[in-house]
């Protein structure tokens, strides 16, 4: 069985051509960065004096920390709506003296504010003893008995000629609307 190694020639041809490959990738990667360029005072690259053309590649990164653009950032004034990173901000007002808490007077009381509901009491009809009313809630007018749902949240509770009592389904609440005059 042949192992492709008998022939000498073959072989010494192949390990050259490998060795000339190598050699030639070494250069193609280290002259992608810079060739034969200084960086000058403000951060920019600048041919050496005796080279005519600078390359450089799209993935080098100068690893030189520039002070001066450092210097420039960080005596920019912040205006931003943000947290200003160069400068600490600190709370220097001065700490007040604890008292002793009193339950009684710190107990804030809130009155419930009942809102009322969106409905307008503006009309009263009686046919026999069955009495209608008409509610208004914005644009839409709806005609109710006692027992009625309107706008599927308001149960009409009792009805009598100058008011209604109604009851919001949702928030377990009665008020009573007054018929509007005019």
């Amino acid at each position: 069985m042949k192992t492709g190694m008998e022939d000498r020639r073959t072989v010494g041809l192949a390990c050259g051509l490998i060795a000339i490959a190598v050699v030639l990738t070494i250069r193609w990667v280290d002259s992608g960065f810079v060739q034969k360029a200084e960086m000058n005072g403000n951060g920019v690259l600048r041919p050496s004096a005796g080279s005519s053309r600078v390359l450089v590649s799209k993935t080098w990164v100068d690893p030189m920390l520039n002070i001066g653009a450092l210097r420039d950032t960080e005596a920019a004034r912040y205006e931003g709506s943000g947290r200003d990173i160069f400068h600490v901000a600190l709370d220097l007002a001065p700490h007040r003296k604890t008292e002793k808490c009193d339950p009684e007077k710190n107990v804030t009381r809130h009155e419930e504010t009942v809102t009322p509901f969106p409905l307008t009491f503006f009309g009263f009809s009686r046919r026999g003893d069955a009495r209608s009313i008409f509610l208004l809630a914005g644009e839409d007018v709806f005609i109710a008995r006692e027992g009625d749902v309107v706008d599927r949240r308001y149960r009409i509770v009792r009805v009598t000629p100058k008011s209604v009592e109604v009851e919001d389904l949702m928030k377990q609440e009665t008020q009573k609307l007054w018929l509007k005059d005019g």
